[in-house]
């Protein structure tokens, strides 16, 4: 007796399938988003970091988003490091389009990821850390205007 089972394969990783989603969003404002080694280290110490506290927030043992991107990255100088600029976060969604979905609802993580308005449209470098735990999925995106 043969068993066959569907397969499905993107041939892509969830991350890199939410990138590209993002990059491919038709409401994106940016003409150019260029994916950053840096902000994808930090968005997935991000992650590691909520699992680790078991925490779902911008500010993690008293470190903000923005403070979290300057430890890996050249963040622009016009970021304040006690806040959150930089990071949309979501989890317990089971896809990437779901994960963007949900964000872009979100009035405070819609201008983050679309690039809307002039001071999210110039932070054209982002990077995505993603991990599944406990069956739940979960995404950091974090843009930024890098120097």
């Amino acid at each position: 007796m043969n068993i066959y089972l569907p397969f499905i394969a993107t041939g892509l990783s969830l991350d890199k399938e939410f990138a590209q989603l993002l990059l491919n969003h038709p409401e994106q404002q940016r003409e150019v988003m260029l994916y950053s080694d840096c902000l994808n280290l930090s968005a997935k110490k991000k992650v590691d970091l909520l699992i680790e506290y078991d925490v779902f927030s911008h500010t993690v043992n008293g470190q903000s988003a923005n403070a979290l991107v300057k430890s890996y990255c050249n963040l622009h100088d016009s970021y304040d490091l006690d806040k959150n600029y930089v990071e949309a976060l979501i989890m317990g969604v089971k896809s990437p389009s779901e994960a963007l979905g949900y964000l872009v609802l979100s009035p405070s993580h819609r201008p983050l990821l679309l690039g809307e308005g002039d001071f999210f449209k110039q932070q054209n470098y982002f990077g995505i850390g993603y991990r599944e735990h406990n069956n739940n999925y979960w995404y950091c995106i974090h843009c930024a205007l890098l120097v």
